[in-house]
């Protein structure tokens, strides 16, 4: 039999911001989990108000990007480094 350990599970995408702490030796229902927003939601958040009030919107940095930004309804600029 394998040896457990516990172990932080993230799972992060498009929809809610999952995180769950599984702690060996514990039912599975006791560990803590965490339900948020991800990222991606808030900034697309950000954007859709920001818009709205009639502010232009640059992002520069990495890629981020998923169905969520997509349809906030805008036409943002894009720009990225290596």
């Amino acid at each position: 039999m394998t040896e457990q350990k516990d172990t932080l599970v993230v799972d992060v995408g498009s929809g809610p911001q999952d995180v769950l702490v599984y702690q060996a030796g514990n039912n599975i229902e006791n560990c803590p989990k965490l339900v948020m927003p991800s990222r991606t939601q808030l900034v697309a958040g950000q954007i859709r108000r920001s818009t709205q009030q009639g502010y232009s919107i640059y992002l520069y940095g990495h890629v981020m990007g998923g169905a969520v930004l997509s349809d906030t309804g805008t036409k943002v600029a894009y720009s990225s480094h290596g």
